[in-house]
């Protein structure tokens, strides 16, 4: 250790001891007032006046601070004056000045100036010229920052002073020393303090006015220079220690010692903190050369070794000089040699024993290998990594070997005494390692010092690597099931719930720890049935991990929280959780409204009024004002069959064209899963068109029972026949009684209009979609699905519905049938008007297609549970109905026809744009492209049947067998018209004829008078020419006398 501090000599130490001077020593001798030099020189010694002055201000009006000022005198001469200032040791500068004609005589030990306190004075300032070999001025080219350094951290005011131009100095003695505070005001009293080179100079101001020390520091430029001074003089000297310059003469100036923190900010007000130094030597020594790393590690000298060797190599020094001892003896190498000889006690123990090792190293050969004997050891060397320093105990003493870190235990340290056992989450099978291994994904560890981690159940994994307890779960997609398949299947102690809450599983023990996501729901990193909740009012374990959890647009229930359910309305499942609806729904699939509500549209179930819950209002009041309806109505179903053709059958036409038109557009919202906003919310009003039973809003008046409800829907064409019959029976004895055949013909008109409703709500229970857990439901009441008591009590009663409905399109059937030979008859026409009433008479068969399109929208949902097998059946309808009413043109009026094919034309573009708005899966598009690959392949096979119609119409055969039968059609066609002689009555005919058939007739008319009579028609080509015409009408006069011969 070294030390440099403020020293002071011994044996002025020991004179103050003698008189009883100790603690308080220096303080104490400024109250003796320094004129003794009994303790210190004076630092009247260390300087030499020269005798005479030099002027430094004036005359003028500047004059020396009082506060530097030790004396003042009125009415002395200046002489006198500048001979006190000689005989006072401390007086560096005197002011003699006039004012108002008194003299005064100042002395001071300092100069700052200032000015006249009041004007019209003349003053001079001299300064006392003294020697000093070997001191610097206090004016030195770093004095400014000296200065304010010093000002800066002791506030000491009073010792520095400014210059005109600002500059800062110290306020020096002769401009030498600087007088502390503590003796300011008695200079001579002050204790000279000295140092060379500024060394410790800024340090020394500090604190000497932080210890209110009475000092005079000052500066000497060199070292000879302070050697002397030290020597020669009683003063307080910088110096250090270990030093044989002063050995054994001097003792420290004791302060309390600072910290590097205030040290190193340059806060000296207390001694400077002892420097060690860590590091001094190689840091690979130890593995390089451990002997000698180890010698270098006890290796030490303490203050008094030193100094004892510099006490002898300083007597060796003076018996060579006496002559006592031969030149060369007084060599370090010869002291340090003696000094070892003599002092084995001391440094053996740097020296390890080659086999008596110290904790932390041991026993090995020399080559290095670790041993375990003495026997076999050479030297001890420190343990390196991956081992430890173990306790041997033998015949000769303690020593120590580095003994193998057992597995489950590591030392990543040179030279240690114990092995770390391996944390949580870690773990090393081998002896001797350096660091623990982390257990990897799907192993954990709970214990400290393990030489392996635990497996997780078979697909299992943690979290992270290193996990500290059982955390094994599955990855994100799967889950772990309740019933553990590697344990015959039996439940987990952990899980709370019933075992038919959980999931079934295969057990075995090459059975999956987890299971597979099922279809519809989410299962994240970690996902677990444990956690599943066992009822809705106490799901509380639910909420310290995640469960397989339904998707949105998915269902599931508490009891079954793995049987997921495919919600049709998407939105009224937010999934997450079990059990969880929006929008007032309920159920499963969400697929109900709460009892005491009413699906009011697709998205939202609205509160059912009073009047709504009454039987008598919904649904009673309609099917009581059926017969009124049925009265009111009957007068327009007596039109004879020449009036078919009139106004009032067009609108009536009009309007069931457009009714299926929105029936066929309600079927497809019903069908298609996804549906744009815009679209769904500007078509949602069509669904009623073919739903009329869901108006009669019975969930409002049947609450809590869809069997009723179903049953009552189904009913209502039967109750509707009933009425009529009622209506019929009570009319009959009246003078308004009806006639059987209309009001049958009436009621059949009403089925017809309805006919897709009613053929809807017979499939209704059996359009079922299917959810991912292999169930299906039906579409208008998810709830309800194929396995449930509810709907396998209603199957045998529709199918019997479904068979009636049938019995009643045979009747038609066979109506239609019979009409040939009987439509001439009364009775017959007005029972089977409302089958047709609507086509022409050569097209009366086309209302087959309108039952089978009936039958075809209904079965759509039935057939195919696919939204692209859906989509695709119902393409083909339109475009195989759209085409017959075209190439047949059907119904009476040609507006009809043109109407019927303008929807059936919007709604193919709307079919085949609508797979576009959803998803249909890999399936559905499957679906589609047959569809369209069928179709192409049908217009491919049209195409070429029509071909070869073409080729065999324009064989020469073919030619000669039209020619004959157009002769004989001419034939009929010219004895009809021939007996047709009244205009009267052929227009009174034209008029009873439906339009479609009336536009034939006036074309085959204008096609005659232009190609027969070659009369020239406006936009009508004519390819005869007039000679032509002429010689073909003498043929056929000849033919016609021909075929009356025949």
């Amino acid at each position: 250790m070294s030390a440099e501090a403020m020293f002071i000599m011994k044996s002025t130490v020991e004179k103050a001891k003698e008189d009883g001077l100790h603690l308080d020593f220096f303080r104490t001798y400024q109250n003796l007032g320094g004129s003794s030099s009994k303790y210190f020189t004076s630092i009247a010694e260390l300087v030499s006046a020269t005798g005479d002055y030099t002027l430094v201000h004036g005359p003028g009006q500047t004059v020396c601070d009082p506060q530097h000022e030790m004396s003042a005198s009125e009415g002395v001469s200046k002489s006198e004056c500048e001979s006190r200032c000689s005989q006072d040791n401390a007086c560096a500068y005197y002011t003699f000045f006039t004012l108002s004609g008194t003299s005064t005589c100042r002395l001071s030990w300092a100069c700052r100036e200032t000015s006249l306190a009041v004007s019209g004075g003349s003053a001079e300032v001299f300064r006392k010229n003294v020697t000093a070999p070997g001191f610097t001025s206090c004016a030195t080219p770093d004095a400014d920052n000296i200065a304010r350094f010093f000002l800066e951290r002791t506030n000491d005011a009073g010792g520095v002073k400014s210059s005109s131009d600002g500059q800062m100095s110290l306020v020096c003695l002769f401009d030498i020393f600087f007088l502390t505070p503590a003796c300011r005001a008695s200079p001579m009293s002050c204790i000279p303090v000295v140092t060379y080179n500024m060394f410790f100079y800024q340090k020394f101001l500090q604190q000497a006015v932080a210890h209110e020390l009475p000092f005079a520091i000052a500066n000497l430029d060199s070292y000879s220079t302070w050697v002397n001074v030290v020597s020669q003089k009683k003063v307080i000297f910088y110096y250090w220690s270990p030093d044989p310059l002063f050995l054994g003469q001097v003792d420290r100036l004791i302060l309390r010692e600072s910290n590097d923190k205030e040290w190193d900010a340059g806060i000296w007000t207390r001694a400077e903190p002892q420097k060690v130094l860590p590091h001094y030597v190689y840091n690979k020594l130890p593995k390089v050369v451990p002997a000698v790393a180890s010698l270098i590690q006890e290796f030490g000298l303490s203050i008094g070794i030193l100094e004892d060797l510099m006490f002898r190599l300083a007597d060796q020094k003076t018996k060579v000089s006496s002559g006592l001892l031969p030149v060369g003896s007084d060599s370090i190498d010869n002291v340090s040699c003696e000094w070892l000889k003599e002092s084995e006690r001391h440094w053996s123990r740097w020296l390890l024993g080659l086999k008596t090792c110290k904790i932390g190293s041991g026993l090995a050969d020399d080559s290095g290998a670790m041993v375990y004997t003495r026997i076999e050891a050479q030297q001890c060397v420190t343990c390196p990594a991956g081992r430890f320093s173990r306790e041997l105990l033998d015949s000769d003493g303690l020593t120590y070997v580095c003994a193998l870190c057992p597995a489950g235990k590591r030392q990543p340290q040179v030279g240690q005494s114990k092995c770390l056992e391996c944390a949580a989450g870690r773990f090393t099978p081998d002896n001797a390692s350096l660091e623990c291994t982390m257990c990897p994904r799907g192993k954990f560890q709970p214990r400290q010092g393990m030489t392996r981690c635990v497996d997780c159940d078979k697909d299992l994994t943690t979290s992270t690597i290193g996990a500290v307890s059982d955390s094994c779960h599955c990855p994100t997609g799967y889950f772990r099931p309740c019933k553990n398949p590697v344990n015959n299947g039996r439940t987990r102690a952990e899980c709370p719930c019933p075992p038919t809450n959980y999931a079934d599983v295969e057990a075995g023990t090459n059975a999956s720890g987890c299971l597979v996501c099922p279809e519809g729901a989410e299962c994240v990193s970690g996902a677990d049935e444990k956690f599943v909740p066992c009822s809705v009012e106490d799901p509380g374990h639910s909420a310290n991990g995640t469960y397989p959890v339904p998707k949105s647009g998915y269902y599931a229930t508490i009891e079954r929280p793995l049987t997921l359910y495919l919600c049709l309305l998407r939105e009224a499942c937010p999934g997450g959780m079990l059990e969880t609806c929006s929008g007032g729904k309920e159920g499963i699939a969400c697929g109900k409204c709460a009892t005491g509500y009413y699906l009011k549209n697709k998205h939202e179930c609205a509160p059912c009024s009073e009047a709504m819950k009454s039987v008598w209002v919904l649904p009673g009041i309609p099917v009581l004002a059926i017969p009124f309806v049925i009265i009111l109505a009957y007068p327009f179903f007596q039109t004879p069959v020449d009036k078919w053709d009139n106004l009032k059958n067009g609108l009536a036409n009009t309007a069931y064209v457009c009714f299926s038109g929105i029936q066929t557009v309600g079927t497809a919202l019903l069908v298609f899963p996804v549906v744009p906003k815009a679209i769904e919310e500007g078509l949602a009003w069509t669904e009623g068109a073919w739903q009329i039973a869901e108006l009669l809003l019975v969930e409002c008046s049947i609450p809590d029972s869809f069997f009723n409800g179903f049953m009552l829907k189904l009913l209502l064409p039967l109750a509707a026949a009933g009425f009529f019959f009622l209506t019929y029976v009570v009319t009959y004895p009246t003078k308004w009684r009806m006639q059987a055949d209309a009001v049958v013909g009436m009621y059949g008109s009403g089925y017809r209009f309805l006919f897709i409703a009613i053929c809807a709500q017979n499939f209704n229970l059996f359009q079922l979609y299917l959810h991912p857990n292999g169930s299906y439901s039906m579409r208008s009441a998810p709830t309800i699905t194929n396995k449930s008591q509810t709907w396998l009590s209603l199957f045998a009663l529709t199918l019997g519905f479904v068979m009636l409905n049938c019995l009643a399109v045979a009747a038609c059937l066979a109506a239609l049938l019979q009409a040939k030979h009987h439509f001439s008859s009364i009775s017959f026409r007005r029972r089977w008007k409302f089958i047709l009433i609507q086509m022409r008479p050569s097209r009366y068969a086309w209302i087959i297609m309108l039952i089978i399109k009936g039958f075809y929208l209904a079965c759509t949902s039935v057939l195919f549970d696919l939204p692209g097998t859906q989509v695709a059946w119902l393409q083909f309808a339109v475009i195989a109905y759209l085409s017959g009413v075209v190439a047949y043109m059907p119904w009476r009026s040609t507006i009809v026809c043109i109407l019927d094919v303008f929807i059936h034309f919007v709604l193919m573009v709307l079919f085949f744009l609508m797979p576009y708005f959803f998803d249909l899966g890999d399936d559905g598009a499957m679906d589609i492209l047959s569809v369209f690959l069928f179709t192409g392949l049908g217009a491919a096979a049209v195409g070429l049947i029509g071909l070869l119609v073409v080729l065999f119409e324009m064989s020469e055969g073919n030619k000669r067998r039209r020619l004959a039968e157009l002769e004989k059609s001419t034939a009929i066609i010219v004895s009809t018209l021939s007996e047709m002689t009244s205009r009267e009555v052929m227009a009174e005919l034209l008029m009873e004829i439906p339009t479609q058939d009336r536009l034939s007739l006036t074309y085959a008319n204008t096609v005659l008078k232009t190609e027969a009579l070659a009369i020239k028609q406006p936009w009508f080509l004519q390819w005869r020419s007039e000679s032509e015409l002429k010689a073909d009408v003498r043929n056929s006069r000849s033919r016609d006398a021909q075929w009356k011969l025949l």
